[in-house]
């Protein structure tokens, strides 16, 4: 029984013993520190020496392979000194039949949770470039599997400490199968961008690779974006609250012996995306976009989306990513763009958002409203491309800088075009409303944008004339210019309540290449109201057009308006005076149609309140009486700058004149007035008074500032002229009691030169200078004595001071002129009035021929109060055959001879009553025979009619008493029988009353004083023959014994 207790010692002594040796033997094949060494030996053998190697443990498994833990490689020469590699654990299973020949090689390697880490340092390149020693590519590569690995990408000088990429859980193998190729495949999950797929082959001999990574579900959101933040902090601004699901799709290949040696291409996409941001009106929804890259290059991207009823679908082409985003245009890094968005509410807030060349589209066109936009970019070769956004209005509203009157429902396009030679082009088709009424917007723009041709064009028909549209103009020069034609209405209540009317609108943008702006508004007045600020007179129912130029010219053409019953005319221009660009000037024509020139309001629009300078011209309309109603022709030649110079011509057809300073009645008057500097000239001026034809030749009246004038009219004629009661009324005071006294009548031509003064006070004395003449055609007048049928011509000059005729020259030259029947031939004289003797006009060398006899005088004439004149004519050889003949005395009356005359006469009144005189009528030597109050006389007598002539001499004196003329003594001295007559005849040839005696032969002649009167003291008692009567109806009685008769007769009348 012991030795099987020492047997069963033994066996256990023994195993435990070989244990112990094979223990002994296995650490001593299995040496720790030796296997480390040798796995160090073999790794740092795949590195240069810039490369550190660490490795903490590594010790064969007993089922085989060797089992390493803290294995970490890092570069030694830079400062980045992190691991690229660090493994925690693994495996490294080594070929043992190659360990066997004593060579020490691994079949396979076994990483768990390893780590690599990839820079890439700003140069462009990786931290791995460089680090690893050339191998055989005849000896063959352990396959590789890693597990629950972690791939870290990195931006070298990255501010943040964040990683850009970071992929964990990868399960990768890398296998060479067949020999020389070798193939990675794997998979992982990123951080931030989901599960990741890669796989790749590499050729060893010639270092050709080709590889694909695929991230098929992206989650797009917060993380994301701030990792992109980190390193792209510019588009991590864009895309800060964008969402959805991504897609990536690359695939890699690299081929050293390539001149392209790496070429990728890269697929994203973006599915179901939101974004949001500052500069979008409303998010971007339903977002499907797509980028393709290939080799730095994105040859296309595609992007749609909507926001609301807005749907965007945009192509960018050949885009050039830049290592870093140029400060200028993103465009320059792409070579075709194709953008369309339809249906976009455009408003001003998002129209800021957009690029800088919508921006000028906005300001000149101010749109809102919906809005499609087809945007494309094409470059045709380096450095030159073209840019144009096609606008399509489907409900929009815009106001055009140039005219910025609102349309509003437009349809139609802008077709904006520019260049990279800084070219513009832009064609506009727009039709729209303003209210109810239809507007268009067409034309072209060509050229760079600073020195652009323009022809654009607004039309709208039947517009309102109110503030809307006139705000629409030009500030400067539009607005400034059509509010002069704005009625007094419009202006009290604003044009938006009170609009002038309606017209047809016609705007048209001009620019010539490189030069300024030349813009023309047509408007077309219909059924308005205007009140023009040079003529403002308001017009009703007014037509025409309003031409308007900017930088300022204008012009009115066809200008039809109704005022009170008349119709005026107008057309007109703005122009520059030589030697000035600057249009300051006005020239107007206005005619007028039976319009009423006496109202208010057409004496306010000849001296409107803002030109001060024209308140003379209507201190002379007034001062001229002018009334009724006128056509004329006015023509206007104003400056702007300077009121008081203006031009207005006027031609006057039909209107009536009442001058202050000659209250004449003047109708039908017709001619030409002109106004400037303060002066008014006349043309051909006519018009009637009754039976009055006056004219004026031409005239100029100087109007002093504060009011007055002094007028020089030349060749002032009446033809014929009228003296009439009017005509008499209407003369100054001394002029006219002169006419008065005068009493003239009939038709008379009056020719003179006036110059009227007339102050500026009202009421003041009203100086009258004149210088003409005056022709008679068979005028009756009174000079002391009645003259009737007066032919010739009176000329003077004169002055009236204002109160009376202060002086007076001029000369009668009379062809005939009859006085009591008698005709006077060739009378001349001449007239004057002395400053000394104000109002007595005198007549000197009075001289006319009668009867083949001289008659001569003087007299003067005092227009006072009371008129008075005094005379004095005497005449000398007159021919008593020629008297007998013009007085038809009777077929056989004779009488031959001359005869001599003196008559004195004076008088205080227009009329006989004041008529005082004397004369006398001396026949010499003279034959009367066989007259019929001579016959008469004989047969009252009783007497035979002797056969010879009666009478051979004959005296008679006469003085005058008002209407009556004295005979005081009328002898009649025949060889047979001599009479003596005496009495009393009114001057009218009324009332005679003429006694006469007979004596025998000469006998009182003969005998000497006083015994002569003896033979008429017995004739007178003897017998007297009482005439009574009229003249031509005579009637004779005898009185037989007057002495005895007469003294019984006047006893018994008492």
């Amino acid at each position: 029984m012991a030795w099987r207790k020492w047997l069963v010692r033994g066996l256990v002594f023994s195993v435990l013993g070989l244990s112990v040796l094979a223990a002994v033997v296995y650490q001593a094949w299995t040496n720790p520190i030796a296997i480390r060494a040798q796995v160090l030996n073999h790794i740092r053998g795949r590195f240069v020496d810039r490369v550190g190697v660490s490795l903490y443990s590594a010790e064969l498994r007993l089922f085989g392979g060797i089992a390493v833990s803290e294995l970490r490689v890092a570069r030694i020469d830079g400062l980045d000194r992190k691991d690229f590699l660090y493994v925690p654990s693994g495996v490294i299973y080594h070929d043992k039949e190659r360990l066997a020949r004593g060579v020490f090689a691994i079949r396979k390697l076994e990483l768990h949770r390893p780590q690599f880490r990839l820079v890439r340092e700003r140069d462009g390149r990786w931290n791995l470039s460089g680090l690893f020693m050339a191998s055989d590519p005849k000896e063959p590569l352990p396959a590789v599997v890693v597990q629950q690995g972690t791939l870290i990408l990195e931006e070298g000088g990255a501010s943040s400490d964040t990683p850009m990429l970071e992929i964990k859980d990868v399960a990768m193998t890398v296998l060479e199968d067949p020999p020389g190729v070798v193939t990675v495949s794997g998979t992982g999950r990123t951080d931030v961008a989901g599960p990741v797929r890669f796989n790749g082959v590499a050729q060893r001999g010639t270092g050709d690779f080709i590889g694909s990574i695929d991230a098929l579900d992206i989650p797009i959101g917060p993380e994301l974006v701030q990792r992109i933040a980190a390193f792209y902090p510019a588009a991590a601004d864009h895309l800060r609250y964008l969402r959805g699901l991504g897609k990536i799709q690359a695939s890699v290949a690299y081929h050293p012996a390539s001149t392209q040696p790496l070429a990728y291409d890269v697929v994203g996409r973006l599915s179901d995306g939101i974004l949001s941001h500052a500069r979008l009106p409303q998010p971007l929804e339903g977002i499907d976009a797509s980028v393709h890259c290939v080799n730095g290059l994105i040859p296309l991207a595609h992007l749609t989306a909507h926001a609301g009823a807005t749907t965007l679908d945009l192509t960018l082409k050949d885009i050039t990513p830049p290592a870093k985003m140029p400060p200028g245009d993103w465009y320059d890094v792409v070579r075709e763009v194709d953008l369309q968005v339809d249906h976009l509410t455009v408003t001003d807030d998002l129209v800021k958002q957009l690029p800088d060349n919508i921006h000028e589209l906005q300001q000149t066109y101010k749109p809102g409203g919906l809005l499609s936009v087809t945007h494309t970019l094409r470059r045709d070769r380096p450095g030159k491309w073209r840019k144009r956004w096609l606008l399509r209005s489907e409900d929009m509203q815009s106001v055009f800088k140039n005219f910025a009157y609102k349309m509003e429902r437009i349809t139609g396009t802008i077709d904006f075009e520019t260049t990279s030679d800084q070219i513009t082009t832009t064609d506009v088709d727009l039709s729209g409303y303003a209210g109810q009424r239809p507007i268009t917007l067409k034309g072209k723009v060509r050229g760079p944008k600073e020195t652009a041709a323009i022809d654009l064009e607004i039309v709208g028909d039947d517009l309102p004339l109110d503030e809307k549209l006139f705000q629409a103009l030009p500030p400067e020069t539009g607005q400034k210019i059509a509010r002069q034609f704005i009625p007094a209405r419009s202006w009290l209540r604003g044009l938006q309540a009170e609009p002038m009317g309606r017209a047809d609108v016609r705007a048209t943008i001009h620019r010539e290449p490189g030069k300024d702006f030349a813009n023309r508004y047509v408007i077309r007045f219909h059924d308005a109201s205007v009140q023009y600020d040079v003529f403002p007179i308001p017009l009703e129912k007014v037509s025409g057009l309003l031409d308007l130029r900017t930088p300022g010219g204008w012009e009115v053409r066809d200008f039809r308006g109704v005022h009170d019953g008349g119709v005026l005319h107008l057309d007109g221009r703005s122009y520059a005076p030589p030697g000035s660009s600057v249009q300051d000037r006005i020239y107007v024509v206005i005619k007028g149609d039976e319009v009423a020139v006496d109202t208010e309001s057409f004496k306010n629009a000849l001296s409107p309140s803002k030109a001060e300078g024209r308140t003379a011209l209507r201190h002379t309309m007034e001062n001229l009486g002018v009334s009724g109603r006128m056509n004329f022709k006015a023509v206007v030649d104003e400056s702007l700058s300077q009121p008081q110079d203006i031009d207005v011509s006027v031609a006057v057809d039909g209107c009536s004149l009442k001058p202050h300073f000659f209250p004449f009645d003047l109708n039908q008057v017709n001619g030409a007035v002109r106004y400037t500097h303060n002066q008014v000239f006349l043309t051909g001026i006519t018009a009637r008074h009754g039976e009055s034809v006056l004219s004026m030749k031409k005239g100029q009246v100087t109007l002093r500032p504060g009011g007055g004038f002094q007028g020089r009219f030349n060749a002032v004629s009446g033809d014929p002229l009228t003296a009439d009661a009017d005509f008499v009324a209407a003369l100054p005071d001394g002029l006219h009691r002169g006419f008065k006294t005068l009493q003239l009548r009939g038709p008379l031509t009056a020719t003179a030169d006036v110059v009227v003064d007339a102050p500026s006070e009202p009421g003041g004395l009203v100086v009258l200078w004149w210088d003409g003449a005056v022709d008679l055609h068979d005028v009756a007048m009174h000079l002391g004595l009645e003259m009737t049928g007066v032919e010739g011509r009176a000329a003077c000059c004169g002055l009236y001071n204002g109160r009376r005729l202060e002086s007076l020259a001029g000369n009668v030259l009379l062809e005939r002129a009859d006085l009591f029947g008698q005709p006077l031939r060739d009378l001349h004289a001449r007239i004057e009035m002395d400053p000394g003797s104000p109002e007595t006009m005198r007549i000197r060398d009075f001289k006319a021929e009668l009867y083949g006899g001289t008659v001569g005088g003087e007299g003067r004439v005092e227009f006072a109060a009371a008129p008075r004149y005094d005379l004095t004519i005497k005449a000398l050889q007159i021919d008593l055959g020629q008297f007998a003949r013009q007085n038809n005395l009777g077929a056989k009356a004779q009488m031959t001879g001359r005869a001599s005359a003196a008559l004195h006469l004076s008088g205080d009144s227009a009329d006989v009553s004041g008529l005082k005189g004397n004369g006398r009528i001396d026949v010499m030597d003279g034959k009367l025979y066989r007259l019929p109050l001579q016959l008469d006389l004989l047969k009252a007598f009783g007497l035979r009619v002797p056969d010879r002539t009666a009478f051979e001499q004959a005296h008679a004196v006469f003085a005058i008493d008002g209407p009556q003329l004295q005979v005081q003594s009328l002898d009649l001295y025949g060889n047979a029988i001599s009479l003596r007559g005496r009495g009393t005849v009114d001057l009218d040839g009324s009332n005679l009353n003429l006694d006469f005696n007979a004596d025998w032969g000469r006998l009182a002649q003969l005998l000497p004083e006083p015994v002569n009167d003896i033979p008429r003291t017995v004739s007178d008692q003897l017998l007297k023959i009482k005439m009574r009567g009229r003249i031509g109806d005579v009637h004779l009685e005898k009185e037989l014994a007057p002495g005895v008769v007469e003294p019984f007769m006047k006893a018994f009348s008492q």
